[in-house]
């Protein structure tokens, strides 16, 4: 275990600077970004099986990869059981880069956020008969961890009122008037809270909160949380892609141009 300095001033005011413990944890899954047909089928049973108990339509609406799963920058992310190989949670992270958000087909985000470089999460989930430790909070810090690297300034997500209070303890706030709904049309028009994540923040925030998460979050290392290893990969089989757009549009994409041009 190794002990390293507080960040100067970021302890809460009469409090003394905390010092920060690093240390390692396994997890009894991996988390990766999906690079194959057969992973994006496998994170496709994960949704299907979380959503589908909640909205039976789910069940069968997302037991398949939809359009967005294979475009360009686009990024599924991947939990699979370390001893089994099963399938236990899965998020897909999409950020403006290239087009405007889907929840932007709903909403007019606010100023200056719209203009910002952010990121959706869709699909999130974790297979509700998994009881070995919690892929869904490992799922967001391997999110969390790549939006930081990448400089993504908000995560936005649209949020049912029951996981609402997920997201709020995470550090997710109302991006409109506190718990106000609106209808998203990709999610068959059901009404979600609009929350978002100030990325660049989250560290001093949770710091300042002494949360619970910030250990987990920050200075825990998980070996199995894996993404980038997988990302620089890329797709061992190029998605759908557009040849013309520039090598800077698809650098944006976090997709690589070679694997863009095979």
């Amino acid at each position: 275990m190794q002990a390293v300095p507080a960040f100067a001033g970021s302890a809460p005011v009469g409090m003394p600077p905390l010092t920060l413990r690093v240390t390692t944890e396994d997890l009894p899954f991996r988390i990766t970004i999906v690079r194959t047909e057969e992973q994006l089928r496998a994170a496709c049973s994960v949704r299907s099986e979380a959503y589908g108990r909640h909205v039976e339509q789910f069940k069968q609406q997302f037991a398949e990869p939809d359009e967005l799963d294979r475009q360009q920058g686009t990024l599924v992310f991947l939990a699979e059981d370390k001893e089994t190989g099963q399938a236990i949670g899965s998020a897909r992270l999409r950020t403006n880069a290239r087009e405007p958000l889907q929840i932007e087909q709903c909403i007019t985000l606010p100023e200056p956020m719209a203009h910002q470089h952010i990121a959706e999460i869709t699909r999130y989930c974790a297979h509700p008969d998994y009881k070995k430790g919690q892929p869904s909070v490992a799922i967001m810090k391997a999110i969390y961890l790549w939006c930081l690297a990448t400089q993504v300034r908000h995560i936005i997500i649209g949020a049912r009122e029951k996981m609402a209070r997920h997201y709020e303890f995470i550090g997710f706030t109302d991006v409109f008037e506190k718990d106000r709904m609106y209808p998203l049309s990709y999610t068959g028009g059901l009404e979600h809270r609009v929350l978002s994540f100030e990325v660049m923040s989250g560290e001093r925030n949770w710091h300042q909160q002494n949360h619970l998460l910030y250990a987990y979050m920050l200075t825990t290392v998980h070996p199995d949380i894996q993404i980038f290893a997988s990302v620089s990969s890329g797709w061992s089989r190029p998605r759908l892609v557009d040849v013309s757009r520039t090598r800077d549009a698809l650098i944006s994409a976090s997709v690589p141009l070679a694997a863009a041009q095979a």
